[in-house]
């Protein structure tokens, strides 16, 4: 587990609110509970601390129902965090040393299909 702060930006000025963040938060990570002072600090987004697994990879956004119904993707940016790869969303290293794409790369290399070679 690692501890960092995120922003959670894109929810309308009625839902930022304590509730709606523990909701969003919870497929990102373990929310730590704000102070009133914090989230009186919340106008344009929500800043707050989540301990993050590391063996999963990152969301930048989560889908959010609004009481009319409507889905929104509420965009996640973390701050200061180590190496990370955007292309699997992980933490702790960089292209050069990412097994996903090294996987994704032998898969498209072994692939006999011109079409399905194509697609991956």
């Amino acid at each position: 587990m690692a501890e960092v702060w995120i922003h959670l930006s894109g929810l309308l000025v009625g839902y930022l609110s304590i509730i709606v963040v523990k909701k969003v938060t919870t497929s990102i990570g373990k929310l730590f509970e704000p102070s009133p002072k914090e989230v009186a600090l919340w106008i344009q987004f929500a800043r707050i601390k989540v301990a993050l697994n590391i063996n999963e990879p990152l969301v930048d956004s989560v889908p959010y129902t609004l009481l009319s119904g409507k889905t929104i993707a509420i965009k996640v940016k973390y701050e200061r965090l180590p190496w990370f790869f955007l292309f699997c969303g992980r933490l702790g290293h960089e292209k050069g040393a990412c097994r996903t794409l090294h996987r994704l790369k032998l898969a498209i290399e072994d692939c006999k299909n011109p079409g399905q070679k194509e697609k991956l």
